[in-house]
């Protein structure tokens, strides 16, 4: 199994903060969590600004990399 280390500097980010990190434009990051492509964490109260959850979204990614498997 090929191993991958991250460095996740907080669990979750604000969208800004995403945008940020990324790279991806603010309004893309938007439009994205609001189809549902960047799991977000549930929101307690309709106030509440949504978080990306950044473990989820680092583990998609790695799912989705396809990397070859070591073969024992």
């Amino acid at each position: 199994m090929t191993q991958i280390i991250l460095q996740i500097t907080a669990p979750v980010a604000t969208l800004e903060r995403f945008s940020e990190i990324t790279g991806v434009p603010f309004d893309t990051v938007k439009h994205r969590v609001h189809k549902g492509f960047y799991p977000i964490l549930a929101k307690k109260t309709p106030q509440e600004r949504p978080q990306i959850n950044m473990v989820a979204f680092y583990a998609l990614c790695a799912e989705q990399a396809k990397l070859p498997k070591d073969s024992k």
